[in-house]
């Protein structure tokens, strides 16, 4: 764990110095640095794994090195270093989503080509004389026109 990486790394290099202001043999001061140099290359490379991800629903604006709360009309996953955004055709209403499933689609017969929308009045109707067969359309095109005399 990390705190196990601020505190071993430390004890590694006092027990290594002192181990060369003894008057031990120098195979056993260099033996000592080699442990020491691998434990302190798995702390960095323990430190390394955790990566530049954030927890699931939060994420890094750009530019930012700390992980904020996703708003409403985005998510993200676990390890995912941002949050992001509610395809075209949804919504997403919840701040802190953790997955897309949290992104509705607009009602049929309505669309909405805003990306990363978080309520649902971006979902438009389709126009008077055209019908939307499904939800989740994505523009105004995919709403289809009504056959003669209907």
């Amino acid at each position: 764990s990390r705190n196990q990486c601020k505190v071993r790394a430390p004890q590694c290099l006092r027990q290594s110095s002192t181990l060369l202001h003894s008057a031990m043999a120098p195979f056993v001061a260099q033996f000592a640095l080699l442990s020491c140099a691998t434990t302190l290359r798995s702390s960095l490379a323990a430190l390394a794994s955790i990566g530049s991800g954030c927890p699931a629903g939060r994420g890094k604006a750009p530019g930012s090195t700390t992980c904020a709360r996703c708003r409403a009309g985005t998510w993200s996953g676990r390890g995912s270093a941002e949050c992001t955004r509610c395809t075209p055709g949804k919504y997403g209403a919840v701040a802190g989503a953790t997955s897309e499933s949290t992104c509705t689609e607009c009602a049929m017969g309505n669309w909405s080509s805003q990306e990363g929308s978080p309520m649902p009045g971006s979902c438009q109707k389709c126009p008077e004389g055209t019908w939307g067969g499904a939800e989740g359309l994505r523009s105004i095109g995919e709403c289809t026109k009504c056959p003669a005399g209907t």
